[in-house]
């Protein structure tokens, strides 16, 4: 069976596989094909919603006894189903797909370009490739390099299908690129207005937050830490760092805390930055209205090196992703590195020959190629 006469369903549960699978289902409807999006969870639904992109059916992250109801509906209505990977949820929908579903063609799609994700997030996803026939992944480079379980070990796949569709929505870093020119003043008033400071050059650092133990418990609090030992050796009264929180943690989650309690400690020392929380609605427009960022585990890197924003890795132990597998940015384990690297900023900036020796770098295919890897990506899928 060829994917031009199969009913597709995806099944997402994750708003960051929901913007790819966004794209995916434009390119596959534009070329005829039937596909039915089914979205599980607040966020998910939040970015088809987002990039008006019709939903056929929603499902509930808090209701897991749906999970066999919504796999019988697959059973009668398509031949090909394709899950994100990030949440149990995905689990528990293979396993049941394998039960309810034995002849629907059953994949997991891999968004993320890292081969290990912290958190939970890669402990989760191998349990769902491994339940599932085949995996799609974003990074072209995962069809043959390895790929890690939670314990950082790599995953056998077996006899599976593994196809790399190279896709990641560099419309997005082009846009920043753009916006960065024309908008960049405006959002850094707003950051400086709305903050109360007054604007006298200061160097906008934004940390673009996590949402895992990992993030919360190790590496925002050895980013505080660092930061407090730096301005002991260093005076930086001369930048503002604000804290970009991440989407899907609570305003009352551990960063923020801790950033309350530098900002205690901080207030009486005129040699020591700003700290802040993000005024700005969108990481997107943090990225924009700032001079440099910093992370430990984020999905952005790549949009943000892209753009050619000053860029580094910052925590208790060094994150191998993408962009520092790359050499893409450092990382920063310890004051002396980080008072370095606010002092050079030009060993931060993404150093960039050509944008297609950057895509070979970080597994992204061009346009017409990772639409041909989709379309073809089915063609021997069962019925």
């Amino acid at each position: 069976m060829s994917l031009q006469t199969a009913a597709l369903c995806f099944i997402v549960c994750h708003g960051g596989p929901a913007d790819h699978i966004a794209t995916y289902a434009q390119t596959l409807k534009e070329q005829g094909i039937n596909i039915r999006i089914y979205a599980v969870g607040d966020a998910a639904i939040k970015k088809f919603q987002e990039r008006k992109i019709e939903i056929d059916t929603t499902f509930s992250l808090k209701r897991p006894n749906e999970v066999d109801e919504l796999s019988k509906v697959v059973a009668k209505t398509f031949s090909v189903v394709v899950t994100d990977v990030g949440d149990p949820y995905d689990i528990k929908l293979q396993q049941s797909l394998a039960d309810h579903a034995p002849k629907v063609s059953r994949w997991a799609y891999y968004d993320n370009f890292d081969p290990f994700v912290p958190g939970g997030y890669s402990k989760t996803a191998a349990q769902v490739m491994l339940a599932a026939e085949g995996i799609l992944f974003a990074n072209q480079k995962f069809e043959t390099t390895p790929v890690c379980n939670g314990d950082e070990k790599e995953i056998d796949f077996g006899n599976r299908v593994r196809i790399g569709i190279g896709y990641y929505p560099l419309d997005k870093a082009e846009a920043i690129i753009k916006r960065r020119v024309e908008e960049r003043a405006m959002l850094r008033s707003k950051i400086l207005s709305e903050s109360k400071i007054e604007e006298v050059g200061q160097k906008i650092l934004v940390y673009y937050g996590g949402n895992n133990d990992e993030y919360f418990s190790n590496a925002f609090p050895a980013f505080i830490s660092l930061l407090e030992e730096a301005a002991q050796d260093k005076d930086l009264s001369n930048y503002v760092i604000m804290l970009q929180k991440h989407p899907g943690a609570s305003k009352e989650s551990k960063d923020t805390q801790l950033v309350l309690n530098q900002i205690e400690k901080f207030k009486d020392n005129k040699k020591t930055p700003k700290l802040i929380f993000s005024p700005l609605s969108s990481s997107d427009d943090a990225q924009v209205g700032s001079d440099l960022g910093c992370y430990y585990q984020t999905s952005m890197g790549l949009q943000m090196v892209w753009a050619g924003i000053p860029l580094f890795q910052i925590g208790h132990r060094t994150h191998k992703d993408v962009l520092i597998n790359n050499e893409l940015c450092p990382s920063v384990l310890e004051a002396s590195q980080l008072i370095d690297v606010l002092n050079n900023p030009e060993k931060i900036t993404p150093k960039i020959d050509s944008k297609d020796d950057l895509r070979e770098k970080l597994g992204i295919r061009k346009d017409k190629d990772w639409q041909d890897i989709l379309l073809k990506a089915f063609s021997s899928a069962k019925r």
